[in-house]
């Protein structure tokens, strides 16, 4: 296969992205030598960003991740798939379909947006064109900032201050170069130009009003990804203020009710989210959430999962919670010729409106900023620059909405309050990093429905685990010897 940055470079060029119209339905593409002749390609450039910005979150870009954790038994019948990652033993080894797909599919995503952004100022615009160029411009280094912080996450070590300037990151690309073969850049590099494009955003969208249900960038969104960049920057100071500054906002309000928790993950129409991309029934692409979870059958009318919730991650839940309440329904699931009633993992249960009975699609609109993450980070960030009140009194207001018992502000309690918090998100293995932890076991909820052994219900993944640090794909580097590989891959 082709080096991807060349790959995608082509399609940069060749403009093969879907534009869209208002409802952000794929409809027509535009060619290389028809590009930005008009403010109006501009706007169908736009929208093909924010149609591959949705691609590049949910199904395997968040349970790729989920499934290396304790959160998940894989079943008897799940048939090997997300097996390397969810086993993360000898065998989890760099041509790994998942790592290699988000690798490729994100950095496709940065070629396109380098177009918009290399090609959008050569437009001759009167004022008021400008000033909608300039949000398109801003929606692109937000969507850039966004997707290269999940590629270093995923790709690198935590930023650690004492070492970003030699810890390998990934590449940064900000041009259309069609002999790239790019090496990596450092941590403290991409955080540099994550840096970068946060502040243009700021400045490009600051008129941009955020807003409950927000389907484009706003500069909540833009703040939003501040305080989760600065969080994992170790930024302390930063990270709190600005998630207060969101949660003092009173744009947004916690899911306190379980109708509340069912407007938010099931009809897509809660108060939380500042930032949570448009589908619709006609588009099922990129939005598909995490059928992994669920694996409905038309013909029996049962679930056979391919990943069960263990009965650690259900423990942790308790009764008055609204989580546990609505992400985890009792359902029937039939595997291997045997019926059981577990518990299953519904927070992708599927929006009503986006189904089709009797098939399921168990699309979502990708939740990429909500009010949840924010209490998190600002508690995270008071505890550990020394502000145990300002902690508590974050991580209080997150679980007395949550229906959770009260607790002190420790790290620990914050610790716990994340995992409940953001399971199936994508996120959970850049917590152990972040907190240099691991775990032991995944203690099932049936052992008779789940794979056993050493690599399934028994795995261990002590701190400091190097396959939390994902691979460099082997076919980028077959192609680009310029890429260095991570250490135990």
């Amino acid at each position: 296969m082709k080096n991807i940055f060349k790959t995608t470079l082509v399609a940069a060029m060749a403009l093969l992205i879907a534009s869209c119209e208002l409802d952000l339905t794929p409809s027509t593409s535009i060619s290389q030598a028809d590009a930005f002749q008009s403010i109006d390609d501009a706007a169908k450039f736009d929208n093909g960003l924010a149609n591959r910005y949705r691609t590049c979150f949910y199904g395997i870009f968040s349970y790729t991740n989920e499934v290396q954790s304790e959160y998940f038994n894989a079943s008897v019948d799940f048939g090997n798939r997300n097996g390397q990652p969810h086993r993360s033993d000898e065998n989890f080894t760099a041509d790994e379909y998942n790592m290699r797909d988000i690798w490729q599919y994100s950095y496709l995503l940065v070629v396109n947006i380098n177009n918009l952004l290399e090609n959008i100022d050569k437009l001759e615009l009167s004022g008021d064109e400008q000033a909608e160029a300039n949000i398109y411009k801003g929606n692109a280094h937000f969507y850039r900032a966004s997707i290269m912080h999940e590629l270093v996450r995923r790709y690198a070590p935590m930023y650690n201050p004492s070492s970003a300037s030699s810890d390998l990151g990934v590449p940064v690309i900000t041009s259309i170069d069609l002999g790239l073969k790019p090496a990596r850049n450092t941590v403290a590099e991409v955080y540099a130009q994550i840096a970068s494009d946060i502040a243009a955003a700021k400045q490009l969208l600051a008129g941009v009003t955020g807003e409950a249900g927000a389907i484009k960038p706003t500069i909540d969104a833009v703040k939003a990804l501040e305080a989760r960049v600065a969080l994992y920057k170790q930024d302390w100071a930063t990270a709190a203020s600005i998630s207060a500054e969101l949660i003092n906002s009173g744009k947004y309000a916690l899911a306190a009710t379980a109708e509340d928790m069912e407007a938010e993950w099931v009809n897509d129409s809660g108060a939380e989210c500042m930032l949570q991309l448009y589908t619709d029934l006609a588009e099922a692409g990129g939005t598909r959430a995490n059928d992994v979870f669920l694996g409905y059958s038309t013909k029996i009318f049962k679930y056979a999962p391919d990943f069960i919730p263990t009965q650690t991650t259900i423990d942790w839940y308790e009764a008055s919670d609204l989580r546990g309440q609505v992400w985890f329904k009792e359902l029937p699931v039939y595997l291997s010729s045997t019926d059981y009633t577990l518990k299953l993992f519904t927070k992708y249960w599927g929006n009503p409106a986006n189904e089709t009975a009797p098939n399921r699609a168990y699309m979502h609109s990708p939740k990429i900023f909500r009010l949840g993450e924010m209490y998190l980070i600002n508690a995270e960030a008071n505890a550990m620059k020394g502000d145990a009140a300002a902690a508590k009194e974050a991580l209080n207001a997150l679980q007395a909405a949550r229906g959770a018992s009260l607790t002190e502000g420790t790290m620990d309690a914050i610790k716990a309050e994340w995992k409940k918090e953001i399971i199936g998100e994508g996120y959970i293995v850049d917590c152990y990093k972040r907190w240099n932890e691991g775990y032991s076991g995944r203690i099932p909820q049936n052992i008779n429905t789940v794979q056993q052994g050493p690599s399934f219900n028994e795995k261990e993944c002590p701190a400091g685990f190097q396959k939390f640090v994902w691979a460099i794909p082997d076919e980028e580097r077959k192609v680009n010897d310029n890429l260095v590989q991570n250490p135990g891959w």
